[in-house]
């Protein structure tokens, strides 16, 4: 508790000191691509990871402080030709299609006229509990770092192998509540047509890429962008990598694939992105449990996760 007390007191002092507005003058010719993943009921009871499920009252509270100083555009805007804008631009995300990111969050999102990108892994899709959430402890609210090694070398990141080979340490974990479960096919179209998002691809199980051979890796980029092509218009030519993590090898599949990929690397994004890095363009992981204070620093580029 005294440690997170002394950070968001520091965030506090940050903020008071005018931090974030000399980070957004100081990176007022770049941009920052935000990361969420499931946005829960308010007074939803805690389960799972409890870091990707983020209540929907602060959700909103973070759409007000990000549209007070920057522009919202979608992600292919983002990387057209412009103008130098006059504030700094921010890109939304979602990854996984949590169904409370569909019902909750694209309606916050829909209020105060901002697009969204829905990165979704088609093999996960319909009202299932991710393995990470059937992982985490019910005390901590988090899965522990051997587990979760585990399911992500030996399992490969993929929901079927972890839940086969780690479902007893996964014994007695309550029920993932319908909210923070995947969304049906279904619900995903329901959200195409009334909101302004759009769908990229996660691959298609949502594996640990560089644990898989390369034609492996080959068969998730391409199974699931072309699953995706098939059923939404237009999908984007993007990728956001599972986990966030991937190796040049990765890479450069990647770059035969889709036009560019995003990373979880906490950074906010250089002024000018080139062919050579557009396939390793950084996000910032928003956590549940971030304060405003600490959103507000690292839209502004002033601190890193």
């Amino acid at each position: 508790m005294l440690p997170r007390l002394g950070k968001r007191a520091a965030e506090r002092l940050l903020v008071t000191a005018g931090g974030p507005k000399f980070g957004r003058w100081w990176h007022r010719h770049r941009a920052v691509i935000l990361a969420y993943h499931n946005i829960v009921p308010d007074g939803a009871g805690a389960c799972g990871d409890r870091s990707l499920h983020l209540p929907r009252a602060r959700f909103a509270e973070q759409l007000d402080r990000l549209s007070a100083t920057h522009d919202v555009v979608t992600l292919e805007d983002l990387f057209q030709p412009h103008r130098q804008p006059e504030r700094p631009r921010a890109v939304i995300t979602f990854d996984d299609a949590y169904r409370g990111s569909l019902e909750y969050g694209l309606v916050e999102l829909s209020r105060r006229g901002m697009p969204a990108t829905v990165f979704v892994a088609p093999g996960l899709l319909g009202d299932r509990a991710f393995w990470w959430d059937l992982l985490a402890s019910p005390m901590s609210g988090e899965v522990p770092a051997e587990l979760r090694d585990r399911a992500l070398t030996s399992a490969h990141g993929l929901q079927d192998q972890v839940l086969e080979s780690l479902i007893p340490e996964a014994s007695g974990v309550e029920r993932v509540p319908p909210h923070s479960r995947s969304a049906t096919e279904a619900e995903l179209h329901a959200a195409v047509r009334r909101y302004d998002v759009s769908i990229g691809s996660h691959t298609w199980s949502h594996a640990n890429l560089t644990a898989l051979d390369e034609q492996a890796v080959s068969q998730e980029l391409r199974r699931s962008h072309g699953w995706l092509a098939e059923r939404f218009a237009p999908v984007v030519p993007w990728l956001a990598y599972p986990y966030g993590i991937f190796s040049e090898a990765v890479e450069r599949q990647a770059r035969e694939s889709c036009e560019g990929a995003l990373s979880l690397a906490g950074r906010i994004v250089p002024a000018s992105v080139g062919p050579e890095d557009r396939h390793r363009v950084p996000r910032i992981n928003i956590p549940a449990g971030m304060s405003l204070d600490g959103f507000e620093l690292r839209i502004s580029g002033v601190v890193r996760p």
